[in-house]
């Protein structure tokens, strides 16, 4: 397939959150994110991307998030050198390096979302992806609010060099607005100037992630318990090993913790193909050894 490696059915794609489809030779030399907290709970997102390609193979780059309700999508934008990309609907994953040029799309299935851009002429790029969530901040109990986010995942290449802020518009956030706030233990966390930094303290790995659960006191975003908690944390959610504060503190995580990541929910049929793998395997030694004897 044209422009990828390979796409991820949707149950590989929930949760997190990311896939890169590319081919030939790539290097993601940095990617640099800032996530603005609004005080409706939404949070815009702006990214720049450096890649540098071949031209050969690869036509374009995605990533990939599932937004479940309460989460939405709004204002995905692509942009290179202060050129806006035109958006291609519907987006042609086969089309040439030179038809997706200066173009972007999404693509959709249900709850799981594709954002794809051409890569364009080779060389290097320093791409602007921008895009806005709404519900990233959700009212966690009467007096706080939750923010609990993975920003990218399981990376194809990995980029050599990542950096998170976390701001807030309007009024910095200050020290008193925050009641608790941890990551994976690979990301060090930092509070400075009314900006949170997440930062790797290693080189990524391809299974590694960054991940954020900040608990804000209600003060913080009291908007969104104006609005009404349509949009609340569920006491389900909250039990999940994506929400505990033990889960974003543990380094590497329990076998299941590490299925939570790619899946989002408990992998029933992951675990029925391992298992019929398993009795496969037993049934092929078994054959081997009657057959020796």
């Amino acid at each position: 397939m044209t422009g990828t490696t390979f796409r991820l059915p949707a149950l590989l794609c929930a949760a997190l959150m990311v896939c890169l489809g590319v081919s030939g030779e790539i290097t993601f030399s940095r990617l640099d994110i800032a996530m603005t907290l609004n005080a409706d709970g939404s949070a815009d997102f702006k990214e720049l991307w450096e890649i540098t390609h071949d031209g050969k193979s690869s036509t374009e780059f995605y990533f990939s998030r599932v937004l479940k309700p309460p989460y939405s999508l709004a204002d995905f934008s692509v942009s290179e050198n202060g050129v806006d990309f035109k958006r291609v609907d519907p987006w042609v994953v086969e089309a040439s390096l030179q038809e997706k040029n200066h173009c972007f799309g999404i693509r959709q299935s249900g709850y799981d979302y594709e954002f794809c851009w051409g890569l364009g002429a080779t060389g290097t790029h320093q791409f602007i992806i921008k895009y806005t969530i709404n519900n990233i901040i959700r009212q966690c109990s009467d007096n706080s609010a939750l923010l609990y986010h993975t920003f990218y995942n399981a990376f194809k290449p990995m980029p050599k060099h990542t950096v998170v802020h976390i701001s807030r518009a309007g009024t910095p956030l200050s020290e008193s607005d925050i009641v608790d706030m941890k990551s994976n233990n690979i990301v060090d966390l930092t509070f400075a100037n009314g900006v949170i930094q997440l930062e790797p303290n290693e080189p990524f790995d391809v299974n590694d992630h960054m991940s954020i659960r900040a608990e804000f006191n209600r003060n913080a975003f009291d908007s969104i318990y104006n609005a009404g908690a349509s949009s609340a944390v569920t006491p389900e959610e909250l039990s999940s090993p994506m929400m505990t504060i033990t889960r974003t503190a543990d380094a590497a995580g329990s076998w299941s913790d590490r299925i939570w990541d790619f899946y989002d929910s408990w992998p029933n049929v992951t675990l029925l193909l391992l298992i019929g793998g398993l009795f496969g395997l037993f049934y092929l030694i078994k054959k081997i050894w009657i057959a020796l004897i």
